[in-house]
């Protein structure tokens, strides 16, 4: 079914009673929304991968500084996983025939565009720390007892240059990311918007 037709021939009938209920985009779907909604489980799905990896390796070294940096990176990627996981929640399959589906895909629009907004901002902290634990991480694997070595100012220089070096490069992976799993289907739904918002050729189907 085409949605823009079959709404603006809702609009064109001007029917007196409310049409309840929803367009429901299957499973197999190429509706850009229900792309998005994939794509956010996806991403849910594998920041709790990396989630149960990080808590394996906690258990894997006794060192205070490592679990201390294991445990930052932990919290970044709980955290991750449940904004994701929300945001597959919020994100509706279905489109209404009730409602003004304009608006509805432009809220959809701007919630997903503020959500990946936020964690890339957020990815500017997270970042150097999971930098921190790597570098923690890498040393205690080497047998290195990393409280004692961290005292020497060189190690503590070649931490500082990890970290400021992470922040930039972790930024661009973070928009790297998000443009293949997200902005794809961000422009089609923009698109989708955008003709939604053409003015109706004119009809002389009688009022």
């Amino acid at each position: 079914m085409d949605l823009q037709k079959a709404w603006k021939k809702l609009e064109h009938d001007k029917l007196e009673m409310p049409v309840l209920g929803s367009v429901h985009i299957v499973k197999k779907s190429k509706h850009p929304v229900e792309k998005l909604k994939l794509a956010y489980l996806i991403s849910a799905l594998w920041s709790a991968v990396f989630l149960l990896v990080m808590g394996y390796l906690f258990f894997q070294f006794d060192q205070t500084l490592v679990r201390v940096g294991l445990g930052v990176t932990q919290m970044g990627l709980f955290l991750s996983s449940v904004i994701n996981f929300l945001m597959y929640k919020k994100i509706k399959a279905g489109l209404p025939i009730d409602r003004d589906l304009k608006n509805f895909l432009r809220y959809t629009y701007d919630s997903i565009r503020a959500n990946i907004q936020f964690q890339e901002r957020a990815a500017l902290f997270f970042y150097p720390i999971a930098g921190m634990s790597g570098y923690f991480l890498g040393m205690a694997a080497a047998g290195t007892e990393v409280a004692s070595t961290m005292q020497e100012p060189f190690y503590l220089c070649v931490l500082a240059i990890t970290m400021v070096s992470v922040m930039p490069l972790g930024w661009f992976c973070t928009r790297w990311s998000y443009r293949i799993s997200y902005d794809v289907w961000l422009k089609e739904l923009k698109q989708r918007i955008d003709e939604l918002e053409k003015p109706l050729p004119p009809t002389n189907l009688p009022v």
